[in-house]
């Protein structure tokens, strides 16, 4: 009985320390950079996004398309996004930073991809209910004139203590009236992730042209 006892104690304080481990959340800024697993996670999407729409709309053909449209400001989409990297990265935030710059900028005019244009046309034609006065016009969509592409990808090299990956992504501007590429740009980052005791955290590479 003595034994089923200290056993019966060992299991209930094994149960106690076990329940009595809670994890530690602590909140931070939101631009404050965390990487806690080396891969690519919202400070790398935010980081490319801002370099690569300064680059961008500094480049001549934003001003050699306002010469020839007496000073019209272009209209553009951001279009496909393929990943190649051996990561998931969700297309949606990649594409939702580059189209904030962009639109913040002030110097092009953005419209939304084919797939939330369907929905609004869907929103425009049930307004049966709606009287004239308040109707929206049907066609009174601004027509584009460059669409963006862009692509990741990504090498890794490891063995069993240190692991660095470098991801390539790229860009490029096209005139969707004649096909023309306009303009193309290419980021990098390489990090470099360590298990050994003297690194104790991954180290981000900096952001290369």
């Amino acid at each position: 009985m003595k034994i089923k006892k200290i056993a019966f104690v060992g299991i209930s304080m094994l149960s106690f320390l076990g329940c009595s481990k809670q994890k530690k959340v602590t909140r931070v800024k939101t631009d404050t950079i965390v990487d806690i697993s080396g891969r690519w996670n919202d400070a790398d999407s935010q980081t490319v996004a801002k370099s690569i729409a300064e680059e961008i709309l500094s480049k001549p053909w934003i001003e050699n398309f306002a010469v020839s449209k007496q000073g019209k400001k272009p209209t553009v989409i951001v279009g496909g996004f393929i990943n190649k990297s051996s990561e998931h990265i969700d297309p949606d935030t990649f594409i939702i930073s580059v189209e904030q710059e962009l639109v913040n900028s002030q110097r092009v005019n953005l419209i939304q991809n084919e797939i939330f244009r369907q929905k609004i046309r869907m929103e425009k034609s049930s307004q049966e209910f709606i009287s004239d006065e308040n109707r929206v016009k049907i066609k009174n969509e601004l027509q584009a004139n460059y669409i963006m592409f862009s692509s990741i990808s990504s090498i890794e090299d490891a063995n069993e203590k240190d692991k660095v990956i470098y991801y390539h992504v790229s860009f490029r501007l096209v005139d969707i009236e004649t096909n023309q590429v306009v303009w193309i740009g290419t980021k990098k980052i390489k990090k470099y992730m360590s298990k050994s005791r003297k690194v104790k955290s991954s180290q981000s590479g900096t952001l290369q042209d």
